[in-house]
């Protein structure tokens, strides 16, 4: 899995006759997933990649 990279999770899974239906939750980063789950303190958010991200796009 990408830090920066949307990805789906799998909410539910059930079965309707011969076929497997499954719901996804809306699609997010690893990093998004991590701070609504409060699980960086201020320091680490500050040191994680993502703080310079928007200064290491399109910079020179």
């Amino acid at each position: 899995m990408n830090f920066f990279l949307p990805g789906l999770k799998l909410k539910t899974k059930w079965r309707e006759k011969s076929a497997w239906k499954k719901r996804y939750e809306p699609a997010r980063t690893a990093y998004q997933r991590l701070m609504a789950a409060g699980g960086l303190g201020r320091r680490a958010r500050r040191k994680s990649p993502a703080a310079g991200r928007s200064s290491a796009i399109g910079g020179d």
